[in-house]
């Protein structure tokens, strides 16, 4: 699966993090409804597909970083507008050639 979106926690999210601690309580599971264990699998599914696929946009562009091509496009080797870069770090391609590098996936 594939995303045009990055991976990011806002604000919220890091502040619900930090206020979990170690003796919180956590559920068991025994009260998640058991007659939708088919959906609730392939959500997990489907989500750990976004996880992994976001995981490795970010681990193409640290590789990118280190070859010193990063913030290049793969396809006519112009740099990326910042503006681009920074809406989606792990950006492969120019706007003009971003079509064609998602297809490379």
């Amino acid at each position: 699966m594939t995303t045009s979106e990055p991976f990011s926690l806002d604000n919220d999210d890091l502040e619900q993090l930090t206020q979990i601690s170690p003796t919180d309580e956590v559920s068991d599971g025994d009260d998640l409804p058991r007659d939708d264990d088919d959906s609730v699998l392939e959500e997990g599914r489907r989500l750990l597909e976004e996880a992994e696929a976001k995981l490795s946009a970010v681990e193409r562009a640290l590789a990118r970083l280190d070859a010193g091509t990063y913030g290049l496009c793969e396809v006519c080797n112009a740099p990326i507008a910042p503006l681009l870069l920074s809406e989606r770090p792990s950006r492969r391609g120019c706007e003009l050639h971003e079509v064609a590098a998602e297809g490379a996936r």
